[in-house]
């Protein structure tokens, strides 16, 4: 019994290099899956205990063009964007997404610190579909998790967006 649980872990969280898709335990159905660009350690925890606890899977990366490629080989549901990661080029890597026929219908959430208003415009000129303050961001990720695996309408669309 013991062997067969920590198998049941290992496939309700084994992320395929190549597509990104993550199967449930016995079914071979694809569960939603949140790809973010985060470089601080605490919002990567937030965001993959955020997204375990509503049943999705999140696959993280620390550089823009990462973010581009893994999006484009996979089936990223969500898009999640840290503006403030140093060096990730995150708008550039948000334009990107936006301009490419495989990625531009996958929806971006970026979120920043209130105070970077240039990141928040860059951003928005990018085609981010929301972008929210950190504190925001934080209090809304239970919900955009939520949002993502039963496929709801997300009802805080107008919650501190900057």
């Amino acid at each position: 019994p013991t062997e067969h649980k920590s198998s049941e872990r290992r496939d309700r969280s084994a992320v395929s290099e190549a597509n990104l898709g993550v199967t449930g335990p016995g079914t071979g159905a694809v569960r939603a899956t949140v790809l973010a660009l985060v470089a601080d350690l605490l919002f990567d925890a937030r965001i993959r205990a955020a997204a375990a606890q509503a049943g999705t899977a999140a696959v993280t990366v620390r550089r823009g063009d990462e973010l581009v490629r893994r999006a484009r080989e996979g089936r990223a549901s969500l898009i999640l964007v840290d503006l403030d990661a140093p060096g990730a080029d995150a708008a550039a890597a948000i334009s990107r997404l936006k301009a490419d026929p495989v990625t531009r219908g996958v929806r971006v959430v970026a979120y920043v610190s209130h105070v970077n208003t240039a990141a928040t415009l860059a951003a928005r000129a990018a085609g981010a579909d929301r972008v929210l303050a950190r504190s925001a961001f934080v209090r809304e990720l239970p919900s955009l998790m939520r949002t993502l695996a039963t496929g709801t309408t997300h009802s805080g669309e107008d919650a501190e967006i900057i």
